[in-house]
């Protein structure tokens, strides 16, 4: 099973004031939240397969797990995990995916319409480039972005 998950976030912007007790079980009076804190959803992206599952060599994986979930780690505020980080990662998978040897391609749990008795097979880390690389395009210029992986 694949634990990987790629959200996209942007700043909350709500129409009313949110408000919560100080206290809970008190009626003192409710602070308002900081809607410069408050995140929320634009994008969610949760790959059947894992994405490093073409790359043999273990170094080279491990390196790039650090880089994928250390980068856009939930522990870090989301000025941490901007899109500009986003592009270093594209650019390492860039130099990956130019090495024959670097990304194998594996079967897909995704099976042909037609026939049900074969399977798709694909480069992971390939697929995993170029949807980067979309996210990037699409959301790249969009200010306040961050970006979680895990």
């Amino acid at each position: 099973m694949n634990t990987f998950r790629l959200t996209v976030w942007h700043p909350f912007r709500s129409d009313r004031d949110l408000h919560y007790p100080m206290t809970v079980g008190t009626t003192e009076d409710p602070q308002t939240f900081i809607s410069a804190k408050l995140q929320e959803v634009v994008y969610s992206w949760s790959p059947e397969q894992d994405v490093l599952a073409g790359i043999t060599d273990e170094p080279l994986r491990a390196e790039l797990r650090t880089l994928l979930f250390s980068s856009f780690a939930a522990s870090l505020s989301p000025q941490q995990r901007n899109f500009g980080k986003l592009a270093e990662v594209i650019e390492r998978l860039e130099q990956l995916t130019n090495e024959e040897t670097a990304c194998n391609w594996t079967d897909t749990v995704q099976t042909d319409n037609f026939d049900e008795d074969s399977s798709l097979r694909c480069s992971p880390t390939i697929a995993l480039y170029h949807h980067l690389h979309w996210l990037l395009e699409v959301f790249g210029n969009v200010p306040g972005l961050s970006v979680m992986i895990r």
